[in-house]
């Protein structure tokens, strides 16, 4: 094949996809007969080649050898990057890459820091310097990887909906310097103004709200009998799962922590006041 097929800025999930589809073309190949060479069906073949399921690592390597590129282990590569394409450990990618791409609804709790689908670059770069022994080249990768998820909020063929609960110690919790945490709010407050984003402060005086032990989100997947599915993280360990009793304690969690949370009308004024006071610093 001439050139790198689906070369550029795409995900490796996406660029996986982009050249099973583009040598599978070349060669004459239809989905199906794809399917029957590795032994699986044919809404796998598209899907993988849609960026919506993830291959195995015996897929890449199944295919590899169909095309001829077992010498320079072309899809098994893409594989491996699949694996940590920003750094991050492989839950959180299985979520940023399968899970968070195909969710109808999302719903989302921060106590610490600003949700990562929602952090401006200045943001995200400052958190990601802080880690241990990060390269400049990881650390770009990772605002890369920051910075496409933000991708999911425009969709609107499926639409995509976000319900977010914040802490409101992350309006006045220092992430860089004031100029950034005013980019970050500024970035909040254009977000809850989108028709299919919710942006809710839960206030200091709710104390020790239900959720303060770590970040969770559950994602409704859109119609195809796909599971509720919950991502959670703490600093040890994270979760992806859709076990129903945990996606149901998940959802319970939620709710209650929603309850304690001021209404958009009110939050949006937090947020306001807390930009204005950053602003002052600058």
């Amino acid at each position: 094949m001439n050139g790198e097929p689906g070369a550029g800025s795409c995900s490796p999930l996406e660029r996986f996809g982009a050249d099973l589809r583009a040598y599978r073309m070349e060669a004459g190949l239809s989905q199906a007969r794809i399917g029957e060479r590795l032994g699986c069906s044919q809404d796998l073949v598209s899907q993988i080649e849609l960026a919506k399921r993830r291959p195995s690592r015996d897929y890449a390597e199944r295919l590899d050898q169909i095309f001829g590129l077992s010498a320079k282990s072309h899809f098994v590569a893409l594989y491996r990057l699949m694996l940590s394409p920003d750094g991050g450990p492989r839950y959180h990618l299985a979520w940023v890459e399968e899970i968070e791409p195909r969710a109808g609804v999302l719903r989302t709790w921060d106590p610490l820091l600003a949700p990562g689908l929602l952090q401006v670059e200045s943001y995200a770069r400052y958190i990601f310097r802080r880690a241990p022994m990060i390269t400049a080249a990881e650390l770009d990768r990772r605002l890369v990887s920051r910075i496409r998820r933000k991708l999911v909020l425009d969709r609107q063929n499926p639409p995509f909906t976000l319900w977010a609960l914040l802490d409101e110690g992350i309006l006045h919790r220092p992430v860089g310097d004031p100029k950034t945490m005013c980019e970050q709010l500024d970035y909040l407050l254009e977000t809850a103004e989108r028709p299919n984003a919710a942006i809710q402060v839960v206030p200091l005086t709710a104390g020790c709200t239900p959720g303060l032990m770590s970040q969770f989100a559950i994602a409704e997947l859109l119609p195809g009998g796909q599971p509720d599915t919950v991502y959670a993280e703490s600093a040890a360990e994270g979760l992806v799962t859709t076990d129903e009793d945990i996606v149901t304690q998940v959802r319970g969690r939620y709710d209650a922590i929603r309850a304690d949370a001021h209404s958009q009308q009110a939050s949006l004024i937090l947020i306001k006041d807390a930009r204005d006071r950053w602003k002052r610093q600058i």
